[in-house]
């Protein structure tokens, strides 16, 4: 495979590895099923990168963290009509808290808070659920606690 392209679209894959029991005694090969994940990736023209297979230094943990966040990133600028992964952004940004991150979020939280504000009214209680847990964590990563206390009643 050739070297990627720093911009090229990335598909990060964290899922189990090995062989795992299955209901009624099956079992699952999970890296046979990455490979069918990694073809179609790669074949769709992203970079496949599997979280256990992470080759760059130091723990994973972080290096899972970097794609993680690139990729929410990634998501959300495609489609900014999806919240869910803007506001993991947020929460990421939050949680590493670089001088970078919270200027980022100057930007990135209006335009998350924005997206599911606009979203379409809930068809069920789990979109209810997602929608109202989205604009609770907004409200807290933003310190709005007021705002906060309204989505949580």
């Amino acid at each position: 495979m050739p070297a990627p392209d720093a911009l090229s679209p990335m598909c990060f894959i964290a899922m189990p590895f090995g062989t795992r029991p299955a209901k009624r005694g099956m079992k699952i090969d999970f890296n046979r099923v990455h490979q069918f994940i990694q073809r179609g990736a790669e074949a769709a023209g992203f970079e496949a990168i599997r979280a256990d297979f992470e080759t760059s230094g130091g723990f994973i943990h972080k290096a899972m963290f970097e794609r993680l966040l690139v990729a929410y990133e990634q998501g959300f600028r495609t489609d900014l009509r999806d919240y869910y992964p803007g506001v993991n952004g947020v929460t990421l940004r939050l949680f590493r808290g670089t001088e970078d991150d919270y200027t980022t979020l100057k930007a990135l939280m209006p335009v998350v808070r924005y997206s599911v504000a606009s979203a379409p009214a809930p068809k069920n209680n789990e979109e209810r659920y997602w929608q109202t847990a989205t604009k609770l964590e907004l409200a807290m990563a933003d310190r709005d606690w007021k705002a906060a206390h309204e989505h949580f009643d």
